[in-house]
């Protein structure tokens, strides 16, 4: 299985961009089932239910590393490079490293959609914080990366908790977010 073509799909790119606009409040999008709830209506809603709660909101790391040093060359991928995913013989999953920098690029405009709408909460008088250092606590340690990943490859069993979740390991969760939210609290 190739993961290949996700950064050359405009209308994958359409719909994401659209999202990413409802996420930051400045459009409204939908995904196929629900409406998009903007993060500052998120944490406005938040601070309705605790009034006096300080809300701390955290980005997303980048999951793939960003140099093809540590990505396998393939010469049937676009960009000659691929990241393994997981493999479960005769089936090895893999993603282009043009598509892998695309998600990561995502990710960077979903923290700025994130980080907008906690500085538009907290203009609004909320006490609410943004915890950025996640994202570079996090750099070296994505899939196909210079260090030990940080984050769970998907699995190919759907009975697996970390099935296709790219869910942070449990030195991910310390050593990046607890890390992190325990820097921001001083």
């Amino acid at each position: 299985i190739d993961g290949y073509g996700c950064s050359t799909n405009s209308a994958l790119n359409t719909a994401i961009t659209a999202r990413l606009k409802g996420l930051a409040g400045t459009q409204t999008a939908f995904t196929p089932d629900y409406r998009i709830t903007s993060i500052q209506s998120l944490i406005e809603q938040t601070h309705a239910t605790a009034p006096n709660a300080k809300i701390f909101v955290a980005g997303y790391p980048h999951l793939f590393g960003s140099s093809t040093a540590s990505y396998l060359q393939s010469n049937s991928a676009p960009s000659h490079y691929t990241c393994e995913l997981w493999r479960s013989t005769p089936v090895v999953a893999t993603i282009d490293y043009g598509d892998a920098q695309w998600l990561n690029r995502q990710a960077d405009a979903l923290n700025a959609a994130i980080s907008s709408g906690v500085t538009t909460a907290a203009a609004e008088g909320i006490a609410v914080t943004y915890v950025d250092s996640v994202v570079s606590r996090f750099n070296g340690h994505g899939l196909c990366d210079s260090s030990d990943p940080w984050l769970f490859k998907p699995s190919v069993s759907w009975l697996s908790p970390n099935a296709w979740s790219l869910h942070p390991t449990a030195t991910g969760q310390k050593n990046g977010y607890e890390a992190a939210f325990l820097t921001t609290l001083g």
